[in-house]
Formats: C-alpha cells, structure tokens, sequence
C-alpha cells in the first residue's frame, strides 16, 4: 500500500513538472485525505497551489507542515507569498525576512527566492535601495525567475534603479 502511494505521489510530482496542474492537483488533493499527515504531499500540493496563485487554498495545507522545525523557513515563505498576494506587503516583507534570518549559513536553494521577495516587498514599500540592493543579492545567490511575471519585476526594479543593462541581461537570461 505504501508503495502504490509513493508511486502515485510520483506520478503526480511528475504531471505538475509537465504543466498538467489540474492532473497533479487531483492526485495530490486525493492522496492528501488518504494521507493528511504526508508531508511530501502536503508540501508539494502547496507548491502547486503557489506556482498557480491559489492562496486560499494553500492557508489549508500549511497545518500539516507548519509543526516542523526542518520546514520553517518553507512555511514562511509561503506565508509571505500569501501575505504579498493579499497586499499585506509588511507582513510579507516579516515573513520573508524572519526565513532569511533562519537560514544556515551556507544558505539553501529557497534563500534566493526569499531575497527577491524581500526584495520586492522593499520595492512595494517605496525603498528602492534596499529594493535593489536585495534584488541584486538574489541574482548574485542564484534566483532564476519561475515565471514571466517574476522576470519582468526584476527588470523593473533594475529599470527604476538606473541599471536598464543588467535588466536586460536578466530578462534574457531568467526568460
């Protein structure tokens, strides 16, 4: 039984990497009631909700990972994502930055999403220094854009921050 839910969570990490959300989602949402405790589910139904801006429904996921130290900096992250997509942009910007502050000091691969978030958070809240400054650190500790959208507001901010050449090289290289 246990190998069949492996399988199945397989199979649906391997439909959301392929762009069938709606596919990956029902697996992912069926194996959640059949195992609400699974928090490889939990956390990869939740990745999913955020690649398609489905906030409400992550605030239902995070329980399950929130109890654990090892995730903490991930459920910030998400709480922070939901907190920008409602315009909760302090809240946000704490989030992000109480993540960042958790890291280990060799960093991780969720610290350069974190500083562009932080980042735009900045942005939003009109400290476009700071705005630029943690953008910058983003790229230089690898951020790629996941989305259309990420890489415009970086080549924004580096726009309104007088750097039109490096938002190019980033558009180019994070499209």
């Amino acid at each position: 039984l246990l190998g069949r839910h492996r399988f199945r969570l397989l199979r649906a990490q391997l439909l959301a990497r392929s762009g069938r959300d709606a596919e990956a989602r029902g697996l992912l949402e069926q194996l959640r009631v059949e195992r609400p405790e699974d928090l490889e589910v939990a956390l990869t139904l939740t990745s999913l909700y955020a690649s398609n801006k489905q906030w409400s429904r992550i605030e239902s996921t995070l329980p399950t990972l929130e109890g654990r130290h090892e995730l903490k900096d991930i459920v910030l992250y998400f709480q922070g994502r939901v907190a920008l997509a409602a315009n909760r942009v302090g809240t946000a910007r704490a989030k992000f930055e109480k993540a960042i502050d958790s890291q280990p000091p060799a960093g991780s691969r969720l610290l350069p999403s974190l500083l562009f978030y932080r980042g735009l958070c900045l942005h939003y809240l009109g400290r476009t220094e700071a705005a630029e400054a943690a953008i910058l650190e983003a790229i230089d500790t690898g951020f790629r854009a996941e989305t259309t959208e990420e890489a415009e507001q970086i080549a924004g901010i580096l726009i309104e921050a007088d750097r039109p050449e490096l938002a190019v090289t980033v558009s180019y290289t994070h499209l």
